[in-house]
């Protein structure tokens, strides 16, 4: 009651609603258990800025998800300097969830960093692009190669996952080897970056329309 400024209120509000919502979750019954066959593999890439954010994103999927059991397991690329963390922090999601988490050193799949032109970026901080953004290029060539057959889910870092995802390995992509999710953002709260992302699909001579994230 004593919190005068209105954004930190709010702040403190969505905190309260999400800790209720989680208490109520907890005494009703887990998703029930997939009992289908899933022909694939579902692949985070990551470094060290978004390893928390890679662990949040695995254990969503897994807590809603429950059996949820591709052929190929979860993979998860991660850059060498965090390697044996995210090895030990995956290992424990692995043994809470009952499935499998490869992890793989980026280094085995990718050249060298130095290969990358990371020296770009429209929409990153100081307009360089991470080189974990090039590791799902290497990742799905390496996947397709060397570990399975059937669909690969890519899921970015950032991603919150909820009951169905099941539903990723089903979705009818007709002749098209790529589903992807357009990057269109709406409202006039996003025109600035709506504009540049049109301004960078016209440069790579792109219909805007069918732009998407790396």
């Amino acid at each position: 009651r004593r919190v005068q400024d209105r954004l930190q209120a709010d702040r403190l509000r969505v905190f309260k609603e999400v800790v209720s919502s989680q208490s109520r979750s907890a005494q009703t019954a887990p998703p029930a258990e997939s009992t289908t066959t899933l022909n694939g593999a579902v692949v985070w890439c990551t470094d060290r800025q978004y390893l928390l954010g890679t662990c949040v994103s695995v254990w969503s999927l897994l807590r809603h998800n429950r059996g949820f059991s591709p052929s190929a397991g979860l993979q998860v690329v991660v850059a060498p300097d965090v390697l044996e963390l995210a090895r030990q922090v995956m290992g424990q999601l692995a043994k809470a969830g009952g499935i499998d988490i490869a992890v793989t050193n980026a280094n085995a799949m990718v050249p060298t960093e130095h290969d990358l032109r990371i020296a770009y970026g429209l929409f990153t901080p100081g307009h360089v692009l991470a080189a974990a953004a090039y590791y799902r290029l290497f990742a799905v060539r390496n996947l397709m190669t060397d570990v399975c057959e059937g669909r690969i889910v890519y899921l970015d870092s950032d991603t919150c996952v909820g009951p169905g995802a099941a539903g990723l390995f089903s979705i009818d992509l007709g002749p098209h080897p790529l589903g992807a999710r357009s990057e269109r953002p709406m409202g006039l709260r996003f025109e600035s970056r709506r504009i540049l992302i049109e301004q960078a699909a016209r440069n790579l001579g792109l219909d805007p329309r069918s732009y998407f994230n790396s």
